[in-house]
């Protein structure tokens, strides 16, 4: 079946997979690593509620595992305070891994199209994920 969902699944799946790397080369949970993430593409955290559930843990848990960042020097936060969370300098090399690790899922995505595909392929997620966007009034 090729439908939103499925495609949705695979694609998680295969950042799953490079995630766990990254945190088998760094010593962090595969959570942190879903945080720092979350940091670096998403910008900030507005609510620890949401990012308690895009992580799929407890508001509790996110303190934890944010002190735990704070603790290892890669992140900055006052807690209490959502956008007080920041990404340290020391977080570079982390995070070097992370964006490599969502490269290789990008190019493991197109890695059977042409050249011309892949660059269309990229436009028409461009265009959906805008709407994605305005729907959810991101």
């Amino acid at each position: 079946m090729d439908d939103l969902w499925t495609r949705n699944y695979y694609e998680s799946r295969l950042l799953e997979r490079n995630f766990r790397s990254v945190a088998q080369q760094t010593g962090l949970d595969l959570k942190e690593v879903r945080i720092l993430a979350y940091l670096r593409h998403i910008g900030g955290i507005d609510s620890f509620r949401e990012l308690a559930e895009f992580i799929g843990i407890t508001q509790i848990m996110l303190y934890a595992y944010l002190e735990r960042l704070s603790f290892r020097k890669l992140i900055e936060l006052e807690l209490k305070r959502p956008g007080s969370v920041r990404l340290t300098p020391q977080a570079g090399h982390v995070m070097s891994l992370i964006e490599n690790a969502i490269q290789n899922a990008a190019q493991t995505c197109r890695e059977n199209m042409t050249a011309e595909e892949a660059e269309a392929y990229e436009a028409l997620r461009k265009t959906a994920f805008g709407a994605l966007q305005k729907r959810l009034e991101i």
